[in-house]
Order: C-alpha cells, then structure tokens, then sequence
C-alpha cells in the first residue's frame, strides 16, 4: 500500500471530549490486554535518568568537556534517555511554549477539526497513531506538525512552515466571508472579526463579535451584528475585551513567532548534541550532522494532550514504542509526570526537573552507530486527576539519504548490524503499524 493510499480505518474519537464526557468507564478500545497495562506500585528499584549538564561542552578546560562527553556517552549507552539542564534555551521561552499549546486544546472542538489530521502525513489535529483496524488505542490527543526540512535558513523559514500552527486565528468562512475567528482562553470569549467592508459598509476597519461559552460543547451568540450602529457598539464593547486581555498577558508572542523562535532554539540545541553524540562515538566533530544530511536535516514536533483518565490502571497515554527518528527533544508538562522508561524489567517513571528537556536517541542514531547506542523503548501513562501536556521535537534526518551503520564503527568482531535504508522508507513501515516497542528497529537487524 502506498503512502497516499493510507486512510484512517474508522471514525475518530476525540479523547479529550470522552473525558469531558463525564464517563467513568473507558471505552473498550482503549482497554489495554492485561499483560501491557501499567502497574501503578512503585518499581523495586529507585532509578532515575541521568541528569547531565550541558554548560560544561562549551568550557576552555579540557577536562570538564572530557568529564562531560562522558557522561553523554554512558547515558546513550546504557539509559538512552537523559535530562539536559543548563542547555541554553531560554527558560521563559519553554513556559510560554508548553502553555500556548495547552490553550489549543482548550480551543473549541469546531475550531480544532479544522485542523483534523490524515495518516498520510499525520500533519495536524489527531487522536490515533496507527491504521490497522480494531488496534488497540491510546488514551491521547495530538497535534503533529512537520519543520522546514533546511532548518539553517532562518527563522522566516520556519515560521512560514508553521503557518498551519496559527490556531489562535482561522478564517471562518462558514460565518460571514472575511471574518477571522479569535478564541481567548483567559477571559473564556470567542471573538468573530468582521472586516466592515464584508457587511457593504464601506470602511476598512474592522469589528469584534463576542460569542461567550455557554457550554462546553455549544458556543451561544450573544450579539450578532447586523447594522453599522449594532457593528460600532459591537467593537467598543470587544476593545475593552482586548485591552483587558493585554493587561493580563502584555508579552504574549501570536503563537506562530512563537513556534518559529521554540523550533530554532531546539535546532540549535540539537546541533550541539550531535557534536557530543560524534565525539563521544570517537566519530569527526560533524560526522553525524553530515550523515543526517548536513543542513538538509528534518524535523517535526508532535504535541501531546493526555486527558484526564477514569481508569488510568487498563490504558495508557502513548503505548510502548522507540521513536523512529534521529533523536527526540522532550518538554515534559512541569507539574505532572506520565513519561516512563524500560530500564531491563522496570519501568522508570521520569520525574520533572525543573527547566530541564529529556534526550532521548532515536532509531535513526541506534543504526548510524552500529547500536553503540540505544534507542530505548518507553510510553506514557495518564491518571485519573490530572491533564498533562508536553512536546516533542524530532530531529531527523533528511528523508531520502540512506542511514546506515558508521564504517568507522565497524570491525571484524562488530559487522555492520543494519542494512541501509532511508528515513523515508522506515517512516513508512512503522505509520502502517503505530507504537510496537522495540520491534520495528530490531526486525531490521542483518541475519548474522
């Protein structure tokens, strides 16, 4: 089958609305098999990721980097998954980004099935990973979207790829032609922007509708405009509404700057790390870059919402899988954990660290190193109290160059473990089949 071939096997259900729903039973569907629900006692043993400072790379004593680059090896040798702090993102910057992406799944449902998502690419809005029919699902909404594949260009350059990220403001056709639909989450009002020229009022500004929720399902109309004197009471009304909103929120970036300044500082942060990855791999300073493709690398962002969940114990948020991309950049929710990682028998929960990302190496790394370093399986549980929100940057390499084992990583006694194949193509074999734990990378591995 090919890519564009693939289509969702049966309806999508919205996880969130479930939740909002008020059940108290989950739905079969997201019933896990008993042997693959998550315990909730605590593991026998008291484990944590590592917790690496990254200050250290950039020092002019030798040692400290040397001390450094050690630490980042063990941890992609034996963990897979570690803590970065003292990464140079800017702290404030990581707070607005985790948050303004919480309000979009507060946006009404109608304004975010606009974005509703197709396993062609999964770009946009969605609620499934995955296409084969009856699977098992995740108890998760998402919203995925691709980057600029020349993530060197610039910021213009990613902020004009994440103009489908512009979730704060959409036409709204299906209301009056030209008008632009605002939902502000602080004061809890739909606002409608309605070009006067639109209405045969011969004026270029523009008026603001209220639409107030009353329900959480419904929005109810409070005032439509319907004459130029209805349209002008309309727009003072609706200024005192903005006015108070920038009171409250005077550094507010519109998300999709936002988005473009998040997705540039993660570049360079990964660009730092695929330094560390090469040296401490005995590699040239700039192997792994090259071999991603040099500038032409990938990257995309999937944002995930984990409702709250009646029976947490039979679900999970995100099944058991390793990412299949080169390496993933994680901001995990602040204030509630769900990420968990295999550690042998264990499953590790990941705490928050304050201001801290979570690395973890992809598929993609695993091969280019002759599985030197591991790619580790880990999923994401919910709770019945709490929502979680957290996002994850995927830096990838570019799509059609082969990736392959390192010929410098290879000996007699370690052949290469894997056969070259694209990112493209890999892509395409684990859509079909969704979260697998480690079986899609392994199943790769030469016959020995």
């Amino acid at each position: 089958m090919s890519l564009q071939q693939i289509t969702w096997p049966e309806p999508i259900v919205r996880v969130q609305s479930l939740s909002n729903s008020g059940i108290t039973a989950i739905p079969k569907q997201y019933i896990k098999p008993p042997s693959s629900r998550p315990s909730l006692a605590p593991p026998a043993r008291d484990l944590h990721i590592p917790v690496i400072d990254l200050s250290n790379l950039v020092s002019a004593e030798p040692s400290l980097r040397s001390e450094t680059l050690g630490l980042v090896s063990s941890a992609c040798r034996e963990w897979g998954f570690f803590h970065v702090v003292n990464h140079g993102v800017d702290h404030a910057l990581m707070g607005r980004a985790r948050e303004i992406w919480r309000e979009f799944f507060y946006l009404p449902m109608e304004m975010k099935q606009c974005y509703a998502n197709a396993p062609v690419t999964y770009e946009g809005y969605g609620s499934r990973l995955g296409v084969e029919k009856g699977i098992k699902l995740d108890w998760s909404d998402y919203f995925f979207s691709s980057l600029s594949s020349n993530l060197n260009e610039g910021s213009e350059k990613v902020a004009k790829s994440s103009s489908l990220l512009q979730v704060t403001r959409q036409t709204a056709a299906r209301r009056l032609p030209g008008c632009v639909d605002c939902y502000v989450r602080d004061l809890d009002v739909q606002l409608i922007v309605y070009p006067l020229m639109c209405l045969g009022i011969a004026d270029n500004h523009c008026v603001l509708t209220k639409l107030r929720r009353s329900d959480p399902a419904e929005l109810a109309i409070e005032q439509q405009p319907s004459s130029a004197t209805e349209l002008v009471l309309a727009r003072a009304e609706l200024m005192l509404c903005l006015n108070e909103l920038r009171r409250r929120n005077p550094a507010r970036l519109a998300i999709e700057e936002l988005v473009a300044e998040y997705s540039n500082e993660l570049v360079k942060l990964c660009e730092k790390l695929m330094k560390a990855f090469s040296v401490s791999l005995g590699l040239e300073e700039d192997y792994l870059q090259k071999a991603f493709g040099g500038e032409e690398v990938g990257a995309c962002m999937r944002v995930s919402f984990y409702p709250k969940c009646p029976q947490p114990d039979l679900t999970l948020g995100l099944s058991p899988h390793s990412d299949p991309g080169g390496m993933t950049i994680l901001l995990p929710d602040d204030q509630v954990s769900g990420l968990q990682v295999r550690q042998g028998d264990d499953w590790i929960t990941v705490k928050p660290v304050p201001n801290a990302f979570v690395v973890n190496i992809g598929d993609q790394l695993q091969v280019l190193s002759n599985s030197k370093y591991k790619s580790v399986e880990h999923r994401v549980i919910v709770n019945s109290a709490k929502e979680r929100v957290s996002l994850a940057f995927f830096y990838n390499p570019n799509g059609n160059i082969l990736i392959e084992p390192a010929k410098e990583l290879i000996k007699e006694d370690q052949p290469p473990l894997y056969p070259p194949m694209t990112f493209n193509e890999y892509r395409l074999f684990i859509r079909t089949r969704g979260p697998c734990g480690k079986s899609q990378v392994e199943s790769l591995k030469s016959p020995r």
